[in-house]
């Protein structure tokens, strides 16, 4: 699937990509930052690309980098954000690992999730995994369902935190644990829920724990994730790891979990300048 997500969220733009490196603007602030799946040639000349951009990030490592800005700019700003009429003001960050807060592709889970609510009977329980700062639990809560949130970063919940408060919202558990362990947890509280949201890296580390591999430890939380599941429950994933085949692994999920497929989709962005970003897969089953 080809999508412009400017058209269905005007406060982001993907201007181009190119040479490992993306050139995006969220609100007010031009940003260009690493992509290493961008390998075609941009659009643009990297002269142009610097006299657009408000800051670069320069990246030291896979995981770390400093901020180059190009004129005067805070570290901070806000963008609003419209979904199903449910309307959001999100703080934006220049981080210390490339990202500023918000994955803009995810907006499609987004609108999704903001319209299930109505699937249930009563309030709807809804776990995030993976859930980084959290847009996806403000839009669920927004929407009307009980949220737990699992992040394994306690500065990423705080920031998720500061924005729900910033938008007069509550409903949400806020958890800091590795996701693995939590739902571990879950499944010997007995606890349900009809909707999983996870967005799992390709590898991770969360304090105290093991590092995680998405092509080892994937199906094994799927699993696991399948025991805290109420019947006819929804589980949406998104994939980015281009080492896997996707198509395997959701086969394995439908014969072996007792899920059925009702979406998947390989997510490529499109530029201003027609140039394309993969933004890996999304995939939506839901519990026979």
């Amino acid at each position: 699937m080809h999508i412009d997500i400017h058209n269905i969220w005007p406060q982001y733009q993907l201007i181009d990509s190119g040479n490992s490196k993306k050139l995006e603007q969220f609100g007010k602030h031009i940003l260009i930052r690493p992509e290493p799946h961008a390998l075609h040639k941009p659009a643009l000349s990297e002269k142009q690309w610097n006299e657009l951009a408000h800051a670069a990030f320069i990246q030291k490592s896979k995981a770390t980098g400093h901020w180059k800005k190009f004129v005067p700019m805070q570290d901070m700003w806000d963008v609003q954000c419209d979904v199903n009429k449910h309307r959001l003001n999100l703080e934006l960050r220049l981080s210390g690992f490339k990202h500023v807060g918000v994955f803009p592709e995810q907006f499609l889970n987004w609108s999704f999730v903001s319209g299930m609510s109505a699937e249930f009977e009563g309030k709807p329980e809804l776990l995030n995994l993976f859930a980084y700062t959290g847009v996806m639990s403000l839009i669920a809560a927004r929407s009307g369902f009980s949220v737990t949130h699992v992040e394994a970063l306690k500065q990423l919940n705080q920031w998720g935190k500061k924005m729900m408060q910033d938008n007069n919202l509550d409903g949400i558990r806020w958890i800091t644990d590795d996701a693995m362990k939590f739902v571990e947890k879950e499944i010997r509280r007995k606890r349900n829920y009809d909707v999983v949201v996870m967005d799992p890296p390709a590898f991770g580390h969360a304090p105290g724990t093991k590092t995680w591999k998405l092509k080892r430890d994937f199906l094994p939380l799927v699993e696991k994730i399948n025991k805290i599941m109420k019947p006819r429950g929804f589980l949406i994933i998104s994939l980015y790891a281009q080492d896997m085949d996707v198509d395997d692994y959701i086969m394995a999920i439908c014969r072996n979990y007792g899920f059925s497929l009702l979406f998947v989709e390989n997510i490529k962005g499109v530029s201003q300048y027609n140039t394309m970003v993969d933004h890996g897969y999304i995939v939506r089953l839901r519990k026979k």
